[in-house]
């Protein structure tokens, strides 16, 4: 399966320190097991990138969960950063110097989320490390699941993929969630339906002096702010299909926006 390219896991184990744990098709996260604690390590490789199935570098992410079907409920887990590159048959608990620390040099003492470990699809936020990967792809060395306790954890690992499960997502992934990457060439088009019309003023009139997180709502030059610059540009293409030449509207158009515009900032600084 397409989505699941590039996914490694293993476990590193206390009562298994030199054991290639990598084709287990369980893994048992778990504070205490054979005398000892258990820990999941999980990555997709070339997660960055321009092709099929990755994230594009300058793409705008709202948000991303990285998504563990669980089998066998039990302690809350946290999700950490790795910060040191490990290779899933190589990976045991002795490599690691007796396991994974949260230290911030083997993996960060900031846990990305927290979550229970419910049985079935556990979501962990994993949004800003995604972005901090979009920065240096290089730094992708994937999660480390931690125990918040000693009841320990059964989720499927990678080996999951070849089950047959008629289409359902069973081993680790992730979904993410794109914004509306900002156009400066809308010409005011703001709703997107190719003509640049009293919707689009309205719209930015609406918003006219606030910070947006999104072209579509009047931020024409995306900079952030719907301001005068965003209203000059709109009022320049009133009429007028996008990427169509520009024709100049008479004088009196923009002026009668403009006063619109105007009294709409005088009733918001009033209220």
């Amino acid at each position: 399966s397409e989505e699941y390219l590039g996914l490694e896991d293993t476990e590193v184990r206390f009562s298994d320190p030199d054991g290639d744990l990598s084709e287990k098709l369980l893994l048992n996260p778990d504070g205490s097991d054979g005398g000892g604690e258990v820990h999941g390590l999980t990555r997709f490789n070339d997660l960055i990138g321009d092709g099929e199935n990755q994230i594009p570098p300058d793409a705008d992410i709202e948000s991303a969960t990285l998504n563990i079907n669980i089998t066998g409920p039990g302690t809350p887990l946290s999700l950490h950063r790795m910060l040191q590159p490990w290779e899933d048959d190589t990976a045991n608990w002795n490599a690691f110097g007796g396991g994974i620390q949260a230290d911030d040099v083997e993996a960060k003492a900031e846990a990305d989320d927290v979550q229970t470990a419910d049985t079935g699809i556990t979501t962990w936020d994993i949004t800003e490390t995604l972005k901090a990967w979009q920065e240096d792809p290089e730094s992708n060395f994937g999660w480390v699941m931690l125990p918040q306790g000693t009841n320990g954890v059964d989720y499927l690992s990678a080996e999951a993929i070849d089950l047959d499960t008629s289409g359902l997502q069973v081993a680790p992934y992730i979904d993410f969630v794109f914004g509306s990457p900002c156009d400066p060439n809308t010409m005011g088009d703001l709703d997107g339906n190719g003509m640049v019309d009293f919707a689009d003023f309205l719209t930015l009139s609406g918003n006219f002096g606030m910070s947006v997180e999104d072209h579509t709502q009047g931020d024409i030059d995306c900079n952030g702010t719907v301001e005068f610059a965003d209203f000059l540009t709109l009022s320049g293409s009133f009429g007028q299909s996008v990427g169509a030449e520009s024709v100049p509207e008479p004088a009196a158009l923009p002026m009668a926006m403009l006063a619109i515009l105007s009294a709409g900032a005088m009733r918001r600084r009033r209220s």
